[in-house]
């Protein structure tokens, strides 16, 4: 995320005398993102298939389920309900289930939320068999589905970078959060060595699909703007030669902040 003069701290904004570009109308129909509902899920898959054949680590999964026991450990009875914003065809929600021990599975209890269609009605029907659901709409039309106070776990990987109003999906996700309950991150590190080698041609710029780009230093702040406050953000978080940065947050119960109801342009639905 980088700040700037501008109104918002939080969305970047290009100089004055930034070029145009030419709008070529021959080149428009191999837009990618026409392509981008294909290309997510086979990104997912080629992810599904290192993990579970190729025996990578998969830390985004491992992390989310060892807050999702901590939740059950906490919580006598009743479900224990993450939510997965931006979840795709559900793969990540379907990865973390299988690690889960028996006492947690059997209270599991996962909701997706996703804004292409298409994806939606597959992650609907791979939560289904989790005993979940799936939403379609954006992140924060869509958490407003979501009962206030009721998440144990809420997941925001590769979102925020994606989203033109991350201060207002933090702030929803807080009102959606339970007393206790996590939100799990996970962003492109523009502290990484390898952005600070290759400067604007690093792979995690990726004009227009990402309008913001996060430091552990901007990240946290945007969390606290948000009356968040970092649980944890370790070495191996924030690890320099790794592209990606992960954080856990949680309610920072000093701060008391007005609830934000983002204008719902449509009333978000599961998926059919």
């Amino acid at each position: 995320m980088h700040h700037t003069n501008g109104p918002s701290l939080l969305s970047p904004s290009l100089p004055r005398d930034t070029p145009s570009v030419p709008f070529v109308r021959a080149a428009a129909r191999w837009d990618v993102r026409r392509w981008e509902p294909l290309l997510y899920a086979l990104r997912g898959a080629l992810k599904t298939f290192r993990h579970r054949f190729l025996c990578r680590n998969d830390k985004l999964a491992a992390l989310v389920g060892r807050m999702l026991r901590d939740a059950a450990g906490g919580t006598a009875e009743g479900p224990i309900r993450l939510v997965d914003v931006g979840c795709a065809q559900g793969g990540l929600t379907l990865r973390i289930a299988e690690r889960l021990p028996r006492r947690v599975a059997n209270r599991f209890q996962p909701i997706g939320i996703e804004i292409s269609n298409h994806l939606a009605k597959l992650a609907h029907l791979a939560l289904r068999g989790q005993g979940g659901h799936c939403i379609h709409g954006t992140g924060i039309d869509g958490l407003g589905d979501v009962e206030r106070g009721s998440a144990h776990v809420i997941v925001l990987s590769g979102t925020l970078e994606h989203e033109i109003a991350p201060l207002a999906l933090l702030r929803r996700c807080r009102e959606r959060l339970a007393l206790d309950g996590r939100i799990v991150v996970k962003v492109p590190n523009d502290a990484c060595v390898g952005r600070r080698i290759l400067g604007g041609r690093w792979h995690g710029y990726r004009w227009p699909d990402r309008v913001n780009h996060f430091t552990p230093q901007t990240l946290a702040a945007a969390a606290r703007a948000a009356g968040l406050q970092v649980v944890r953000m370790n070495a191996f978080d924030r690890w320099p030669l790794s592209d990606s940065l992960y954080a856990v947050l949680g309610r920072d119960a000093s701060v008391g902040i007005e609830a934000v109801e983002p204008t719902i342009a449509y009333r978000p639905r599961k998926a059919a």
